[in-house]
């Protein structure tokens, strides 16, 4: 294995990876468009309305995303960004969190949107609706499902930016639009993914303070335990000189007392759980040291961590919180992730 020089201070310490070592590694972001959306009703039933919504990411580049709205919503309330996972299916992203497709454990966004929030559902590049049209996918190779993301991660890199910049550059305009939609508060936004949709919820959150809170499930570890162990993943994963700077706990830290709830399942083959766990203690010390800088007024709001721990607890499941569920409640996203077996669907 690659051993990294990794810098020190004067007095010997390792110095910790900074929000602008990270926005470095991503590289250069893409243009965000500002142009408007429409949307059109394609369903309504008792419990919702869905809609089709058409908006663009980059100028010139047009995205299609589902859109739920809870039936009878009259004021604007919570909402939600939903990320959809991978699990090597490029056919289905986006119509899979909100019931189209097969995995009915994968249904967050129908879900959220039954109990009473706003939920967009975008495709991520390379999935679904944001891929090759069928004919360039059979005729060449290259173009096809993996071997697309493979072209887009080299793609981006070769112009000095990286798959996960496009990602996250992507999602930021998903809140641009799900603020814009008049169900919607735009000071009560959340995200919510698993698998790569974990990911990328989480790196949505960590880039932009306009999303109030975060769930993420089976979304990381660090990647020097996945390297080490040979476990290869997502292309949006990776950045240049990442480890040597740091590795993902040090991202989720950063997060630190923001609201996240953290699900992981305990035999997850592709996510270890001894990397997980090692985050969950560090991520629970440095919450712990945090809440006491808090303003009073704000620590009030702040309930144990610990104590969320102990009432999440499940053999199949690990969940843990790096703030408090008062806080998670009062901005309107926080839901629990139940997993059926004891590894989690990708």
């Amino acid at each position: 294995m690659f051993t990294p020089n990794r810098k020190q201070r004067s007095n010997g310490e390792v110095m910790v990876m900074n929000r602008e070592d990270v926005l470095a590694m991503l590289g250069q972001f893409p243009t965000v468009s500002k142009q408007r959306y429409s949307r059109v009703l394609e369903e309504r039933t008792a419990e919702w309305s869905r809609y089709k919504i058409w908006y663009e990411t980059e100028p010139g580049e047009e995205v299609l995303a589902w859109l739920l709205v809870p039936s009878g919503r009259k004021n604007s309330g919570p909402a939600v960004v939903a990320c959809h996972q991978h699990g090597d299916e490029y056919f289905v992203g986006k119509a899979e969190p909100i019931g189209l497709y097969a995995q009915a454990a994968n249904t967050f966004a129908l879900t959220l949107c039954r109990a009473g929030y706003v939920v967009l559902c975008p495709d991520m590049l390379g999935f679904e609706d944001r891929r090759p049209p069928e004919l360039v996918r059979k005729s060449v190779p290259g173009l096809a499902d993996g071997q697309y993301e493979r072209h887009l991660f080299m793609e981006y890199l070769l112009h000095g930016s990286t798959l996960q910049a496009k990602y996250i550059a992507d999602l930021t305009r998903a809140v641009d639009v799900l603020a814009a939609q008049p169900e919607t508060d735009p000071n009560r936004i959340g995200a919510v993914g698993h698998s790569l949709g974990g990911q990328e919820a989480l790196w949505l959150f960590w880039y932009d303070l306009r999303v109030r809170a975060l769930v993420t499930s089976c979304g990381f570890c660090n990647i020097k335990d996945l390297q080490q162990r040979g476990i290869n993943h997502n292309y949006a994963m990776y950045l240049p000189g990442f480890l040597n700077k740091g590795d993902m706990q040090d991202i989720v830290t950063m997060l630190c007392p923001r609201p996240v709830c953290v699900c992981h399942g305990a035999q997850d083959p592709i996510y270890p759980v001894d990397s997980v766990g090692k985050d969950k203690k560090e991520l629970l010390e440095k919450t712990a040291e945090r809440i006491k800088k808090l303003p009073e007024s704000e620590r009030k709001k702040v309930t144990s961590a610990d104590e969320i721990i102990k009432e999440a607890e499940d053999k199949n499941v690990i969940v843990y919180v790096i703030s408090a569920a008062a806080v998670l409640c009062a901005v309107g996203v926080f839901t629990v992730v139940r997993k059926k077996g004891k590894k989690c669907v990708r």
